[in-house]
């Protein structure tokens, strides 16, 4: 399967591990690995299938994460805010590091999941939070570290976040509401393979 799919075998053994834990196949040791039936519902966290579209939850993303971004800029504090930071720091040191990549792809995952936290508003956090949960499942983090696998990819993680941050610092709530929704889209194109066309179309819509 590595040999027919261009990847390395620690990478197919993830898919196949990933495959496995959303239910998609069902591996029989000493047998071989068989396709679920396709009545098999996979289990799920915070409300959320482990099967969930990943174009519905990126477009689900992209409608309510950035107004989110401005509400933290208003309501935000300086100490939480510097937090985020060193955790945004943290990832940086380690983009050169291509055996943390794992620890690379948590880092970008929980600077998502900090910025919800600091939302006052408590239904919006619970709505966006089960969103960004997703991100937690393993085909989710697989998905993710296929994506991130260039330094080129790693660095442009970094300086998106950077951009939310600093926005959101100086409390300009317009500000990172646009760049939130840009990296966000910049993300849905690279997990699912898009054309630029997708988020004109997109953005225009918004408009």
């Amino acid at each position: 399967m590595a040999e027919q799919l261009g990847v390395s075998r620690p990478t197919a053994r993830e898919a196949i591990l990933a495959l496995e834990l959303i239910g998609a196949v069902t591996v029989r040791h000493g047998d071989g690995t068989y396709i679920s039936e396709t009545h098999h519902r996979p289990f799920s966290v915070s409300g959320l299938d482990f099967g969930s579209n990943p174009r519905e939850v990126m477009e689900a993303r992209i409608l309510v994460e950035p107004p989110l971004s401005g509400l933290v800029a208003r309501d935000a504090s300086s100490s939480e805010l510097d937090r985020v930071q060193e955790e945004l720091d943290a990832a940086a040191r380690l983009i050169d590091d291509v055996t943390a990549l794992p620890a690379f792809v948590d880092l970008g995952m929980e600077f998502h999941a900090r910025l919800t936290r600091l939302c006052s508003n408590r239904i919006l956090v619970h709505v966006v939070s089960d969103l960004v949960d997703v991100d937690r499942q393993p085909l989710w983090v697989l998905l993710n570290q296929l994506v991130l696998q260039t330094r080129q990819s790693r660095v442009t993680m970094v300086e998106e976040h950077q951009c939310v941050l600093d926005s959101v610092r100086a409390g300009d709530a317009d500000a990172a509401e646009q760049v939130m929704r840009s990296h966000l889209h910049a993300n849905r194109r690279q997990l699912l393979l898009e054309d630029l066309s997708a988020d004109s179309n997109a953005n225009r819509d918004i408009a």
